[in-house]
């Protein structure tokens, strides 16, 4: 699928303002592709640490920031060796702002080497602009399944992303799931086992502002071929839960995405 797609190369010995300025639509998959150099050679980047940062004015607390992205949770390194890294916005995140006007945003692309050196190796502006068609009850982005719906006046979107797929080596699944805007009601999670594919198990009912305890509790108690997940974040109404595929049988494998049912959200 299409979408917003940058490359830049960054050095960090570069003392210059490395200002881009960026600009997308609400609801489109943006990713930001950065190679880091010196003296014309890319820098092996392994162990380092990754931080992408999006406020609305420059001065405020991180805790206010629009966007945070840090390795792991939508920043990944795909090649170390090359000094590679991607960053994604998923189509929910810009959604969930609700623009009423184009805006324009700060960020920052900060990372600190094994040695526990940080720099800034990139600052810019974001601007969102607002989409005419609207993003609602279909497949957008890189895989994720982002749900818009609106009960009684109030909007809320929810889904589920991928965060890395398990490669039967080293890297287990790892999934992410989101309510936005929700004041009420509840969900169900569907996963589908990898070692049988084709039947489908689904949790009992978690509610909009779902605690990751209990989200870990649900998947193993209701889905039978889930041995042990581990599960982090949240919750679920302040920030995005993320599930871990760590049992017997399924460590390493890489599953379907989780799918959810928000018929019952309100």
């Amino acid at each position: 699928m299409p979408h917003q797609d940058f490359f830049m190369e960054c050095r960090p010995e570069d003392s210059r303002a490395k200002i881009t300025h960026l600009t997308m639509y609400r609801g489109d998959t943006m990713q930001l592709k950065f190679v880091l150099k010196e003296d014309l050679s890319t820098i092996d980047i392994t162990g380092a640490h990754f931080w992408w940062t999006v406020k609305d004015d420059i001065n405020d607390n991180d805790a206010d920031a629009i966007f945070m992205k840090e390795l792991g949770n939508g920043i990944e390194v795909p090649y170390p060796q090359l000094g590679q890294v991607v960053i994604t916005l998923e189509p929910s995140e810009t959604i969930a702002l609700q623009l009423e006007e184009a805006r324009t945003y700060y960020w920052d692309l900060q990372y600190q080497d094994e040695l526990g050196v940080v720099q800034t190796v990139f600052v810019g502006k974001l601007t969102i602009l607002l989409d005419v068609t609207e993003n609602q009850g279909f497949i957008v982005g890189s895989g994720g399944l982002i749900i818009v719906n609106q009960l009684q006046g109030n909007s809320f979107v929810a889904g589920v992303n991928d965060v890395a797929d398990g490669d039967g080596l080293t890297i287990n699944e790892q999934q992410s799931m989101h309510v936005t805007g929700a004041t009420g009601g509840t969900f169900t999670l569907t996963a589908d086992d990898p070692n049988n594919p084709g039947f489908p198990e689904t949790t009992g009912a978690l509610a909009w502002n779902e605690t990751a305890a209990n989200i870990k509790a649900a998947l193993e108690t209701d889905i039978s071929f889930i041995d042990t997940v581990t599960v982090t974040g949240g919750d679920l109404d302040v920030a995005p839960v993320v599930v871990e595929f760590t049992g017997a049988g399924v460590t390493l494998l890489n599953f379907d995405l989780m799918t959810m049912d928000v018929s019952l959200l309100t």
